[in-house]
């Protein structure tokens, strides 16, 4: 058997086909480029999407809080309500004291007066 020289085939560069290769070049770099693109673009999907649910929960605890803090509110009023109840209850005490107090001065001076009487009578 005989062996048959193998012959390379040599190319010739010609102007089309530096241009085509140059294009494919430039079409794979693209490529790539895009394809980096995509994956940061994704990778941001995913933050967003966990900042959004991160979002939805903070939401949902800052209702929880404004409805904790009107149940506050309205029992602050309540209160309020309530003293300013007492703080005119006592007021009434006051007055009733200082007239118990008037009173007392009163009998008191009286029985003084009763006393000196009763000594000059004597």
């Amino acid at each position: 058997m005989r062996k048959k020289s193998i012959k390379q085939k040599t190319y010739t560069s010609t102007p089309e086909y530096d241009s085509r290769r140059q294009q494919n070049v430039l079409l794979e770099d693209m490529s790539k480029k895009i394809n980096t693109i995509a994956e940061g673009h994704s990778i941001i999907i995913q933050k967003l999407d966990g900042v959004e649910s991160e979002l939805g929960t903070v939401k949902h605890a800052v209702f929880e809080v404004d409805g904790k803090l009107k149940k506050v509110e309205y029992a602050l009023n309540t209160v309020e309500h309530r003293l300013d109840g007492v703080e005119c209850k006592l007021n009434t005490v006051e007055h009733k004291l200082e007239s118990v107090d008037c009173k007392l001065d009163t009998v008191a001076v009286n029985h003084e007066q009763r006393i000196e009487e009763l000594e000059a009578a004597k």
